[in-house]
């Protein structure tokens, strides 16, 4: 069997070269690569850049966006005070979290325990800090988060835009935060844990 090596497919006006083999023999093509079959990748991952996604202009829709252009799934380090920065934190024995965004949406989850509330005074919101990334820009939003145990009933947290930390409120009442009057002086068992879902820029 004869081999014909082609570096590079041109095409017919003579200009450009649509196909051609960079220095690490990778196949780089020029403008659309068009398909009308299915594409199977049998070994490795289709790489886009970054700003690129799967397109779905072509199904009908009223949204602002058809491209698909994100996933990540990754770690975060929740963290417990008493303040936006500084100001003070619980005693943490344990600190997971877990996140996984697709396009704009991120749904954290979170469970964290504690020795004591250190200097956190029992009047003082419970703010949760840390988040994978900051959310949506239009400010006060509100995100359901189910029940977040210990704390009693559907639990709804306040991210503000452009923030990564949250007010936890109690939906029982409305208007009414979550202070550390509501946790334990310790919980090195079940712990502080919920989820979080919310918009990010």
């Amino acid at each position: 069997m004869s081999r014909i090596n082609v570096a590079n497919f041109r095409h017919p006006d003579g200009t450009s070269d649509n196909i051609s083999l960079d220095s690490s023999n990778n196949a780089v093509v020029a403008g659309t690569l068009g398909c009308t079959g299915d594409l199977t990748v049998t070994s490795g991952n289709l790489v886009l850049s970054s700003g690129n996604g799967i397109d779905f202009s072509a199904t009908s829709g009223t949204g602002t966006s058809e491209l698909f252009d994100d996933y990540e799934e990754g770690t975060w380090t929740p963290e417990i005070a008493d303040a936006v920065t500084g100001g003070n934190t619980v005693t943490h024995s344990v600190q997971n979290g877990l996140y996984t965004k697709v396009g704009n949406v991120v749904t954290a989850y979170f469970r964290v325990t504690w020795s004591s509330l250190g200097s956190c005074a029992s009047g003082s919101l419970i703010r949760i800090r840390g988040l994978p990334y900051s959310a949506k820009s239009n400010s006060g939003q509100y995100y359901y988060t189910g029940t977040i145990t210990p704390i009693d009933g559907p639990t709804t947290v306040l991210i503000t835009g452009n923030e990564t930390h949250g007010i936890f409120y109690d939906d029982n009442i409305p208007d009414t935060t979550q202070t550390f009057a509501a946790l334990p002086p310790s919980n090195t068992g079940n712990g502080l844990n919920g989820t979080i879902t919310y918009l990010a820029n």
